[in-house]
């Protein structure tokens, strides 16, 4: 009897982190898309810029304001993601 109980709890338990990594997977995936998405609306480009071989100091042209604000953003979901799963466990 209480082997079977365990058996169940432990199968209980695979299943959580099973369903939390799919979970996680899907959240992931849905963030590169959106992230593609804003690089791909975001008005204004960096390709054309003459410091091209610099990448560094591709961050600090006038134009890199769509990577700075997809930056914060991909960052803030980072970490609202971070949050939502330690709350699950």
């Amino acid at each position: 009897m209480r082997i079977e109980i365990e058996k169940r709890r432990i199968e209980k338990e695979r299943h959580d982190q099973n369903r939390m990594r799919a979970e996680l997977g899907l959240i992931s995936a849905v963030l590169v898309l959106v992230l593609f998405r804003i690089l791909k609306t975001a008005p204004g480009s960096v390709v054309g810029a003459s410091n091209s071989g610099y990448y560094g100091s591709l961050m600090l042209s006038p134009e890199a304001g769509k990577f700075v604000i997809c930056g914060v953003i991909c960052f803030m979901l980072g970490i609202i993601v971070t949050v939502m799963v330690r709350k699950k466990r």
